[in-house]
């Protein structure tokens, strides 16, 4: 009887495929998904967080279009697409706050929601008032998201519509935080900045509206907002380099 070969596991290993390979494979993989193989190692699971790579999934899209009773997604992959999205959220939207990724569904006295349109998921904000107004999402910008978690900024305007008080909402415990902010200018002062819109621009963990002084104020100014526990006392305006009639 011939002797029989001795197999030994693990000797041989499978050839690697290049990363580059890897991170287009993964690129096309739904998104839902896609959390199951962030345990497969620390380079995949910190892939998955990165920017370059979110944006460069083919779920992934630029930018989102509303029309009266509608919303489209727009993506470039290299031709432009439009597809139609559909709101997994109860009730209509009054206001819709493009926030980075999610999108701020205010609803009124029924409260808020923010959506996820990549992972198409929704979580419901329970609002503490009447009329709530929501502003923007951020985090605080010097831990990052996964330490800080997210939070949304809005206020309760009163009778007259003036914006006062503001409060936070922290996503990872439900709670809500009163803030007793001031109004920082330019030049140092407590002078207040007037927002031209409602609707915040996230970058980096915080939060931007363009604004102005007064109507005879020749120019914008960039109003900011710091969710930093210890920054998160007053906005703070910024002078822009142009003018009204820009």
């Amino acid at each position: 009887m011939g002797r029989r070969k001795k197999i030994v596991h693990g000797e041989k290993k499978l050839p690697s495929l290049p990363w580059e390979l890897i991170e287009e494979i993964l690129s096309r993989v739904p998104p839902q998904s896609l959390g199951l193989f962030r345990i497969v190692s620390k380079k995949w699971n910190t892939l998955f967080d990165d920017k370059t790579f979110l944006n460069n999934h083919k779920s992934t899209f630029r930018f989102v279009l509303r029309t009266t009773s509608k919303l489209y997604s727009v993506s470039i992959d290299p031709k432009v697409v439009v597809r139609e999205l559909t709101l997994d959220i109860p009730n209509t939207s009054e206001r819709l706050v493009d926030c980075g990724e999610f999108l701020l569904c205010c609803m009124g006295y029924r409260g808020s929601a923010v959506w996820n349109p990549w992972l198409k998921q929704a979580k419901m904000i329970k609002s503490e008032s009447y009329l709530r107004i929501e502003h923007g999402i951020g985090y605080e910008s010097h831990v990052g998201v996964k330490e800080s978690g997210y939070m949304t900024i809005g206020s309760d305007p009163d009778e007259y519509g003036n914006t006062n008080p503001w409060k936070i909402h922290d996503f990872a415990t439900g709670a809500w935080e009163e803030l007793k902010l001031g109004y920082v200018d330019s030049s140092g002062g407590s002078k207040r900045a007037m927002l031209c819109t409602r609707n915040g621009v996230s970058c980096n963990g915080n939060l931007y509206w363009v604004a102005y002084y007064n109507k005879t104020d020749p120019l914008y100014h960039l109003r900011e907002f710091e969710f930093s526990s210890q920054r998160r006392s007053a906005f703070v305006a910024k002078a822009m380099p142009c003018n009204k009639e820009d």
